[in-house]
């Protein structure tokens, strides 16, 4: 998306550099401002979300560390959750045939 986001403004620098009107510069360049606004604004909540969930699921990782075996997890949904023990395992290592 960032990569998109680059060639997008490249393409409207590209179109103020063949403008002659210089109303029409200047609102090219607010665009440009405004779409690196929205991509700024985009990345600080991305960040929020990342920390947000890192506070929230510390406190189990650090339960499950203090009172359970490696073989433990926790599966979390909306309203729901499971705290599961392994007590047998096996994984097959061949293909699986369709």
């Amino acid at each position: 998306m960032k990569a998109e986001t680059e060639r997008i403004i490249e393409l409207i620098e590209k179109s103020v550099n063949e403008q002659y009107n210089e109303f029409a510069k200047k609102q090219l360049l607010f665009l440009i401002e405004e779409i690196k606004q929205l991509c700024k604004d985009e990345e600080s909540e991305d960040e929020e979300s990342e920390t947000a969930f890192k506070e929230a699921v510390e406190p189990a990782i650090r339960y499950l560390l203090k009172n359970h075996s490696p073989h433990t997890k926790i599966y979390i949904d909306y309203d729901n959750a499971e705290l599961l023990e392994g007590q047998e395992c096996h994984n097959l290592t061949n293909e699986i045939p369709d």
